[in-house]
Formats: C-alpha cells, sequence, structure tokens
C-alpha cells in the first residue's frame, strides 16, 4: 500500500487507497483491471473521467519504446490519482485531457495539460535522468515558473494537488 500523505493549503490531508481500487502490483507497476483502460471507469456511483486517453493515443506508435512505456506509465499514474480524488469525493469534470506531443528529432514525448491560468508539463527523454516537468501560471497565481527533473512519483501528486486546489 502506498504510504503517502499531502497536505494542502486548505489542511486537508490525503493518504489515498491506490492498491486497493487498482489491483495487485507486479514489480514498480501496477495490475489495472480492464474497466480502467475504458474511457471512463465506474466506482459505486462516481463516474471517473479519463483524461489520459487521447495522449496514449497520439503516443501509440512512437519509435523508442523505451520512451513510449515511460510516458505510458507516468498518463497511468496520473490517471489513478484522478480516479482516487474522485473516488474520494472530487468532482474532476473540469479538468481538461492531457495533451501528447512526439518531437521525432531528439525521440522525446512532452505531455501538457493547459489550463486557464496556468499550464503543467512532461518532458519525457531517450535519457530518462534528463525527464522533467514544469508548473507555469499566470499572474493571477503569482507568475510561477517552476521546473525540474521528474525523478520520483511524489513530484506528479504535488502537482496533482496544485490542480486540485487551482481548478
Amino acid at each position: 500500500m502506498i504510504e503517502y500523505r499531502q497536505e494542502t493549503d486548505s489542511n486537508m490531508i490525503f493518504t489515498p487507497p491506490v492498491q486497493k481500487h487498482w489491483g495487485k502490483t507486479a514489480g514498480n507497476q501496477i495490475i489495472l483491471p480492464q474497466s480502467a483502460k475504458k474511457k471512463t471507469t465506474t466506482f459505486g456511483s462516481q463516474i471517473v473521467p479519463d483524461r489520459t486517453q487521447k495522449a496514449l493515443k497520439t503516443i501509440s506508435g512512437h519509435s523508442d519504446i523505451d520512451v513510449k512505456k515511460r510516458a505510458e506509465h507516468l498518463l497511468t499514474q496520473i490517471q489513478k490519482i484522478i480516479t482516487v480524488f474522485t473516488c474520494i469525493g472530487f468532482d474532476l469534470e473540469a479538468i481538461p485531457n492531457i495533451h501528447a506531443f512526439t518531437y521525432e528529432a531528439e525521440d522525446g514525448i512532452l505531455l501538457e495539460w493547459v489550463f486557464e491560468e496556468y499550464r503543467i508539463g512532461f518532458s519525457i527523454e531517450t535519457v530518462d535522468s534528463e525527464s522533467g516537468w514544469y508548473l507555469v501560471t499566470k499572474k493571477c497565481l503569482g507568475e510561477i515558473n517552476a521546473s525540474g527533473y521528474l525523478t520520483d512519483e511524489d513530484t506528479v501528486l504535488w502537482l496533482m494537488n496544485f490542480i486540485m486546489a487551482h481548478s
């Protein structure tokens, strides 16, 4: 079970029960049930929006298999977090789809979320240690320009919490 706690500005603490909803683990990967691969997933009366399906389709034919697998893993992780937040009662219908772009010259993949007041992106590079993330906001959110290497999965959860707080 994932033992991660995230405290937010609203003083809410999340301890997402990811494995309870997502099945068994195999090494580093979580095996998803078939229902999680559909456009939407239902848990009880909750409909979970799939915000990664179009991006997965865009990268499906990418030439660098390793880069494609790492991008798929990241998109799966993002969708798991969306599912957990939905299951604990957050309405995420307003969150847009994440977009994927490939740049064949360097065999990389760019994943980007575009919101009205900010952008969040992930650059998946051929050399894993060069992969990164960024957050850029407009003046109304303090003109944040943050970026870093994509070294651990907690960064993705932190960025998802930013989305939750500002959507």
